[in-house]
């Protein structure tokens, strides 16, 4: 299994660590060339045989294994990255996942996400993860554009999928460019799914695109986990504000962890004094 060293993540974080680079190749090709799905892995060092995927917010192309001058390889987004600790120490692993390779053209769309090829594609990557790992339980987390992922992956997939964390969800299209993200949306219907769910959302969201009212209002008995406080500074759809929970992560990440091992719901997230 190929490593990725993340030589410029170790320098801001002081800490030494390497991805395992996951990929599945997928039943299609894009002008003869082969299309591959991939992700890249953290493995928990004591696994507790639980999986968590993770759907970056938009584009959501990560260009993950593309050696040209648009690749971006391991440098993802500081939000999931800031979390991962606190999941490895609670036995829960990760991968970051990107779009397929014919996606990375046609801009990974609400079209795609909401389709049958998604889930079908995330489940082939699902079969390359199950020989990388001891993983008995998948999990899912899609913030922002990439819980549009999450909610058509939770109903699309089924009982392949243990539980599903949609955070700061977008459920509103701009009016103005990129009209398409998220429009399915509209058409959604949490009460068709099946398998246990979970919204993560600020409750002062900034981002017009991601009300909290809509994970508020599909959320089902009360499984929501409304983050307050943190850092608003940066860019109100950007993870360095209250969308992405600046100032709040470490807590995001613990309550997540609870979640995900024990079905256990925090209600409420405090991060530091905005």
């Amino acid at each position: 299994m190929k490593k990725v060293v993340c030589l410029a993540l170790c320098l801001f974080a002081s800490i030494s660590f390497s991805k395992d680079l996951v990929e599945a190749k997928l039943p299609r090709t894009e002008f003869g060339s082969e299309v591959f799905i991939r992700g890249l892995l953290d493995k928990a060092p004591a696994s507790n045989g639980r999986i968590l995927l993770l759907f970056r917010g938009y584009p959501g192309i990560a260009r993950i294994g593309d050696t040209g001058r648009g690749g971006r390889g391991p440098f993802l987004q500081d939000y999931f990255e800031d979390m991962i600790p606190t999941l490895l120490a609670a036995g829960i692993s990760t991968v970051t996942v990107d779009c397929p390779t014919d996606q990375w053209r046609q801009g990974c769309s609400d079209a795609y996400r909401s389709s049958k090829q998604h889930a079908d594609d995330v489940a082939a990557l699902l079969t390359a993860l199950r020989n990388a790992g001891d993983f008995s339980q998948i999990f899912m987390l899609g913030h922002s554009y990439g819980a549009v992922s999450t909610h058509w992956l939770s109903l699309n997939m089924g009982n392949a999928l243990a539980g599903v964390i949609h955070s700061s969800t977008q459920s509103k299209a701009n009016k103005f460019f990129n009209a398409d993200l998220a429009a399915s949306m509209a058409r959604f219907s949490s009460s068709e799914v099946a398998i246990p769910y979970i919204y993560l959302h600020h409750k002062d969201d900034l981002c017009d695109l991601t009300p909290y009212e809509y994970a508020f209002n599909n959320a089902k008995d009360g499984a929501i986990t409304t983050v307050t406080g943190g850092d608003r500074s940066g860019a109100a759809c950007g993870a360095g504000s209250f969308h992405g929970f600046a100032g709040a992560r470490p807590m995001v990440a613990a309550a997540l962890a609870k979640w995900i091992n024990h079905r256990e719901v925090t209600p409420t997230v405090a991060g530091k004094p905005d």
